[in-house]
């Protein structure tokens, strides 16, 4: 070793010496200064949309007017107490749970207006105008029940805001991935009143609930000892004991509700109906999207009818999301990759700067692109996804492995990740989740019987909590023997070791999505300039690391259901790659055809001269002090060099001292 090393080297033993240990990255989706420089940056612009960028109108409505296909149903008047006169009729969609109720109102709801959120707090009177419609219902020919709208129909009302639970893209009869209300449309024909509510119904199990005000008496405000149907989905809106419940517009007291759902392979539509001035009410049956309407299964003895087409694509578009914020982005972008493995905290952190663009639909739609991570953090695994692995994310992970053809989406060689998360982040309010599962190298553990042992695990919370969700519970279910999928807000490898104690805080995520620079739809040179994204900790433990085995990680973006892949990978792909896809194949991508290797390994420690590489290129210089500087002089997170709660003079020597020793 020559005098010039010795020296560098002891300057910077001293210097390590006199710095006290980095802190813990801050779950906050921003870059602290303990992740050093890149990993990984990004080789492709994004084709997945720039965010803060494009066409963003909140004041555009869509066609609403001109959309004639929906929900359509016949009634009997007699099941609605023989209403001589005008008839009110107040419907919405409301989440899986009938616990999330959307903007989509009849009659609507006001431009703007967001997804209205926990039934049982909704005060219709708080919103502008009213949110039911009034109708004496003209004569006329009776319309052929099947979904679409005939020309005996009378036009009600139509929407007035643009939707906040997606704006569907499918075009099919049976499947939606959006839920909207356009319109409402109604005639009298052999006593019984038709109805058709335009628009679209996502097959994801959302509800639409519709109430009639057809007597005299009924319910301002949602009781709680109603009739159970709909897995008590009535009651779930209305009192629980603590004086709250679903207040109608004044005016508005509920007689009669019916309530219908879809989803399922193959979609199937389910109805249900209730009187809310009596004790009784059944499951209506259910019927196929497109078909006559008449139900099957149910106890339905005044023959009510009910058929859905799914295939509308126009109407009201979705909810404006101007990006530029740290709650929303219009875009989706991976730019760079950091990590920081804490062994002594062990933990593994990373932080996938970019964007991911937020869902149209509620906290629980599966609307909106995803970043897939895979982690390889021990021997086995899967170096071909398989499509045995838990069931989580609506299918998502399973729907890129194999299909029993042999198939599977094929990582590069000497990667075979045993761990697997989905990142997604929706709307109105904003909401974050985080998924995960783990991958063995034999598909998902069983019973004898062939029922799951392994978990999926998912948690979520929402971004005015203004802390990264906690996967602390309560959500925990226990294999019987019977049940199909198991499911838990913990980690699932550690919980499925011991399901009677499960262990909180084991994972985390936030998500910062405040970027506008960075990775643009032409360029990628901002990249490297890009400090805040997604930001992942798991603890080594739940990971399964050995303590030897590299860790290596590969990201990636995909569409919402996982069908169809982005070309935003990290690390990148070969410079001028378009999206990969495959629409709904996803399953016969193979990563080894393309050059390079897309994984790379997260460094176990930290080096101090990472960090004085400030600038994220491949040299301390001179531009690192600069960059450093600016930093420095405006208080950024990044620049606390020592690790304590203030950016000020000690982080300048500090950063001094490490960075001329590292020159």
């Amino acid at each position: 070793m020559n005098t010039a090393s010795i020296v560098r080297a002891a300057g910077l033993a001293a210097a390590i010496a006199a710095v006290p240990a980095l802190a813990q990255p801050v779950m906050d989706g921003q870059r602290d200064s303990i992740y050093g420089g890149p990993i990984a940056l990004q080789t492709n612009p994004t084709l997945f949309g720039d965010s803060g960028h494009g066409d963003c109108d909140g004041n555009d409505i869509g066609n609403p007017g001109d959309v004639v296909t929906g929900v359509e149903f016949a009634i009997p008047l007699l099941e609605l107490g023989s209403p001589a006169g005008a008839i009110r009729i107040a419907a919405f969609v409301n989440g899986g749970g009938h616990d999330f109720v959307s903007n989509q109102v009849l009659a609507g709801a006001g431009l703007g207006t967001p997804n209205l959120g926990e039934p049982r707090d909704l005060d219709f009177n708080a919103i502008a105008g009213t949110q039911y419609v009034e109708f004496t219902p003209a004569a006329g020919a009776e319309p052929t029940i099947d979904g679409m709208l005939d020309a005996s129909y009378v036009q009600i009302a139509l929407q007035d805001n643009q939707t906040g639970f997606g704006d569907n893209s499918d075009g099919s009869v049976d499947v939606a991935n959006g839920s909207e209300l356009d319109g409402i449309y109604a005639v009298v024909a052999s006593d019984t009143l038709y109805v058709l509510i335009a628009g679209n119904l996502e097959s994801n199990f959302n509800k639409l609930d519709i109430f009639f005000d057809t007597e005299s008496g009924g319910q301002n405000k949602l009781r709680g000892d109603n009739v159970d149907i709909d897995f008590d989905g009535l009651n779930r809106m209305g009192d629980d004991g603590s004086d709250n419940g679903m207040i109608f517009d004044a005016g508005f007291t509920a007689d009669y509700y019916l309530g219908c759902t879809n989803g399922g392979d193959p979609v199937t539509i389910y109805a249900n109906f209730a009187s809310l001035n009596g004790v009784y009410g059944s499951y209506l049956g259910s019927t196929l999207p497109g078909s006559d309407g008449f139900l099957d299964g149910g106890d339905n003895p005044y023959g009510v009818q009910l058929t859905l087409d799914n295939s509308n694509t126009e109407g009201v578009p979705g909810r404006c999301k101007p990006g530029g914020t740290v709650d929303y982005a219009n875009g989706s972008e991976l730019a760079g990759l950091y990590g920081y493995v804490d062994t002594d905290n062990n933990q593994l952190y990373l932080l996938f700067t970019g964007n991911i663009e937020n869902g149209d639909g509620g906290k629980d739609s599966n609307s909106g692109n995803k970043i897939n991570v895979l982690i390889d953090a021990l021997p086995g695994g899967q170096n071909k996804l398989r499509g045995d692995n838990v069931d989580i994310s609506f299918g998502n992970l399973n729907r890129m492995g194999d299909d029993g053809s042999g198939n599977g989406l094929t990582l590069d060689a000497g990667f075979e990740p045993d761990y697997w998360m989905s990142v997604k982040t929706n709307n109105f309010p904003v909401y974050q989740v985080l998924d995960c599962a783990v991958l063995r190298t034999d598909g998902r553990l069983e019973d004898f019987s062939g029922f799951p042992l392994d978990y999926g695990a998912y948690d979520g919370n929402f971004k005015s909590d203004g802390v990264a969700v906690p996967f602390d519970g309560p959500l925990l279910d226990i294999q019987d023997g019977f049940t199909a999928n198991i499911f838990c807000n913990y980690g699932p490898r550690t919980t499925q070791l011991d399901p009677n104690n499960p262990v909180d805080g084991l994972l985390g995520l936030y998500i910062d999505n405040s970027n506008t620079a960075g990775v643009t739809d032409s360029d990628v040179s901002g990249a490297a300039a890009v400090d805040t994204g997604i930001e992942i900790v798991i603890d080594l433990d739940e990971l399964g690391w050995d303590g030897s085995s590299d860790i290596k990680v590969l990201g990636f973006i995909s569409n919402e259901d996982a069908g169809y892949l982005s070309n935003q990978f990290l690390p990148g792909l070969p410079g001028g790659t378009g999206n990969v896809g495959d629409s709904g194949a996803t399953n016969t991508i193979d990563l080894t055809s393309y050059a390079g290797d897309q994984f790379a390994v997260i460094p176990v420690g930290s080096d101090p001269c990472d960090y004085a590489n400030y600038n994220g290129d491949s040299t301390v210089n001179t531009q690192d002090f600069l960059a450093f500087l600016n930093s420095w002089n405006n208080g950024e997170a990044r620049a606390n060099c020592n690790g304590d709660s203030t950016v000020n003079t000690q982080d300048f020597l500090c950063f001094l001292n490490i960075w001329n020793s590292c020159r």
